[in-house]
């Protein structure tokens, strides 16, 4: 009879290791697939930033060469009290 209970309690022990690795085996695949799902947000907010960025930076490059002419057209009318014209400065530009 020990012997019996022995067996059983060896295989309730068996089954509760068993159930028990299921259980995290199952846990750890749900916590890899949510992982990978918040990455995968992640990595598009990435992308949507640095699109919004890169579109930023060209608009701020396209504003530079106009505000580099109004400067040196100020500049000309300060210095000289003359006003200079578009292909002037197009010429000194370069």
């Amino acid at each position: 009879q020990a012997q019996v209970a022995a067996a059983e309690a060896a295989q309730a022990r068996a089954a509760a290791q068993r159930v028990g690795a299921e259980a995290r085996a199952k846990a750890q695949a749900e916590i890899a697939a949510r992982l990978a799902e918040e990455e995968a947000k992640l990595a598009a907010t990435g992308a949507e930033a640095e699109a919004r960025i890169a579109k930023a930076r060209e608009a701020a490059m396209s504003n530079v060469a106009g505000i580099a002419a109004d400067t040196a057209a100020a500049i000309v009318q300060k210095l000289t009290g003359k006003s200079a014209t578009a292909a002037e400065l197009a010429a000194a530009k370069g």
